[in-house]
């Protein structure tokens, strides 16, 4: 397992906000749930650098070159990679529909950051597992 440590930067933010928007209109459509969804990673995420404004990062957009080079330096962070890719499969199941272009989307983005396809698969499996548990703990609670 990979234990180096990764320093969360403003541009390190600022990627993982705009991988985010990538699957969010790779449906295309970018619904409610998917803004709210990004927005709560932005505040997260923001909330560990202060004066970082969540929503100023929210507006901001990154050039190609820059995503690729992030990506290419996340493949030596594995298990920063794949909390970024946990991240976007959850995005995905947002609206209820994991997409086929949102799914191509995320094992393109592994791929670039050398994560193997089973693995994808597990983190796949992974999030529907916990989205299933949570739907089953939130009738329970407020039923």
């Amino acid at each position: 397992m990979d234990t180096s440590c990764f320093i969360m930067t403003e541009d390190n933010i600022r990627f993982h906000i705009n991988a985010l928007k990538k699957i969010a209109v790779a449906d295309g459509r970018f619904s409610e749930s998917e803004q709210r969804f990004i927005e709560e990673v932005a505040g997260i995420y923001c909330s560990a650098i202060p004066g970082l404004d969540p929503f100023v990062l929210m507006e901001s957009t990154i050039t190609d070159e820059e995503y690729a080079q992030n990506l290419e330096k996340l493949a030596s962070f594995q298990s920063r990679a794949r909390l970024l890719l946990k991240d976007l499969i959850s995005l995905g199941h947002i609206d209820g529909n994991y997409s086929d272009p949102e799914k191509k989307l995320v094992r393109e983005i592994g791929g670039k950051m050398n994560i193997p396809e089973d693995v994808i698969g597990k983190l796949e499996a992974a999030v529907e597992d916990l989205l299933k548990a949570t739907s089953a703990l939130n009738a329970v609670l407020y039923s």
